[in-house]
């Protein structure tokens, strides 16, 4: 729920008090423990040796194999998921990273 709020999802927040999201507010713009905290995991999924960039945002896996196959009208191929979680929404030609690039190679 905190998620939420700090990322501009749950907008209402009736649940917590003004003056404590203030205080929420400065702690995460502020605070280098947490800043650190919350960047060291982001530089962890996006490093070579794991993680990925994907331009699926918050829609699970299944949700896109099953817009996948509405579209196709079949199961759409691991490759085919992997092309379409992993390359630009403009332009299929373009990689997120290298790394995704790689891989299907």
């Amino acid at each position: 729920m905190l998620w939420d709020v700090r990322n501009g999802i749950d907008k209402e927040h009736e649940w917590i008090l003004p003056a404590h999201k203030k205080v929420l507010d400065n702690y995460w713009e502020t605070d280098p423990k947490w800043k650190n905290r919350s960047k060291k995991p982001k530089e962890n999924r996006l490093s070579v040796a794991g993680g990925f960039l994907h331009c699926g945002g918050s829609v699970t896996q299944a949700s896109t194999i099953d817009r996948m196959t509405k579209e196709l009208g079949r199961i759409p191929t691991h490759e085919e998921v992997f092309i379409e979680l992993h390359t630009r929404k403009g332009d299929k030609s373009k990689w997120v990273d290298k790394h995704s690039q790689d891989t299907h190679v």
